[in-house]
């Protein structure tokens, strides 16, 4: 008002121009702010660079688009206000008044969920932290409510703001919450299985998992509110209400300590003097192998006679719980197996039968050609 009044006096007889001359001056004032803010921010951010900290560096990340909209913003609705005084339109001033503080609102806003985006990303980040990656789970999980909880304040700040009353809309919004939740009884149930997952933390994001009962196995990627995307072994994506989750068995090989080696192996009828220096000498093969776990139960045991075959059970653990590991320290141990029982002159059983025929039956031999 007072630079209104000074410049309508400097003016003169053509004070009617007069918001012409503030529309430039704000504008010049816009344009040094601008340009002080970004060398201001430039400089923050050089120094901040040298902290290696993740929350002041994406602060100003954050913080730069916001404040160069507000310095602008701000400047072109002072400048609507002082046209709508010259001109005494006092019911778009007022309009215009609701208009900036909505636009703040909204700004604000959008810086914080541009921090939140951005902390996200660098939480998960490998490089931020090797020793300590945050998870990406959690990390997911808090910054979805960061988000609605600054969905929700935005939006009862803009009613407020444009005289709307908000007793009213929350006993509304109780009752429809009432009938809402009758009608997608799936969909909250599906939204308390992701917050399940969040609290028990069955699996997170990158972990091998197996449902056995649903006959899927896959790799998880992301874990919504509603849905776990989960990458199959067959590279099919495959898309699981939470809810399931919270009603199935779950196996996690990710959190595993050991990984299993189990086997039968059948030795012909004719070997079984040999049984008990073949199995001495496969235990005495799994105990001096590195990579099995001697902490575990090492067992090697003749257990069973087959229809065809001797048999002898091979069990033991594995120190690596990696799968392609696991597939390739069980194929040494398999084929040493077979090297044990052939050096003790032994042979692996196959599906025998014996045929006797009554006293002067005997069999022809068919040579080609005959019928």
């Amino acid at each position: 008002m007072f630079l209104h009044h000074y410049l309508t006096k400097l003016l003169g007889e053509h004070a009617s121009y007069v918001w012409l001359l503030q529309s430039g001056i704000i504008f010049v004032v816009a344009l040094v702010v601008h340009c002080f803010q970004r060398a201001v921010i430039k400089r923050l951010s050089l120094r901040l660079q040298k902290t290696h900290q993740v929350w002041d560096d994406t602060f100003l990340q954050a913080l730069s688009m916001p404040v160069t909209v507000f310095i602008w913003f701000s400047a072109l609705s002072v400048i609507c206000s002082q046209v709508c005084l010259t001109l005494e339109l006092n019911s778009f001033a007022e309009s215009i008044d609701r208009v900036r503080f909505a636009g703040y609102v909204m700004l604000v806003v959008w810086f914080f969920w541009r921090y939140v985006e951005k902390i996200q990303k660098r939480l998960i980040t490998p490089v931020w932290d090797e020793k300590n990656p945050a998870d990406a789970t959690s990390v997911s999980v808090f910054g979805r409510l960061a988000k609605i909880c600054l969905f929700v304040l935005a939006l009862l700040l803009l009613l407020q703001s444009w005289g709307i009353p908000l007793t009213g809309i929350l006993a509304f919004g109780g009752a429809g919450a009432l009938a809402v939740g009758i009608a997608a009884q799936d969909l909250i149930a599906n939204l308390f299985g992701g917050l399940m997952i969040f609290l028990d933390k069955p699996f997170k994001i990158g972990d091998s998992i197996d449902l056995p009962s649903q006959n899927i196995q896959g790799t998880v990627v992301e874990i919504g509110w509603r849905l776990t995307k989960v990458m199959g072994f067959d590279r099919r994506p495959l898309y699981i209400p939470n809810s399931v989750f919270t009603k199935i068995a779950i196996i996690n090989p990710q959190r595993m300590l050991n990984r299993r080696i189990q086997a039968v192996v059948g030795l012909r009828y004719d070997d079984a003097e040999k049984i008990e220096n073949i199995t001495r000498d496969i235990k005495e093969m799994l105990q001096a192998n590195e990579g099995i776990d001697k902490e575990q139960s090492i067992m090697v045991h003749f257990v069973g006679f087959g229809a065809s075959s001797l048999d002898i059970n091979i069990y033991c653990f594995t120190t690596t719980t990696v799968w392609a590991e696991w597939r390739d320290l069980q194929q040494g141990v398999f084929l040493q197996v077979l090297s044990i029982v052939a050096k003790h002159g032994a042979e692996v059983a196959f599906p025998t039968r014996t045929l006797e025929l009554p006293k002067g039956m005997a069999l022809h031999e068919m040579r080609a050609g005959e019928k």
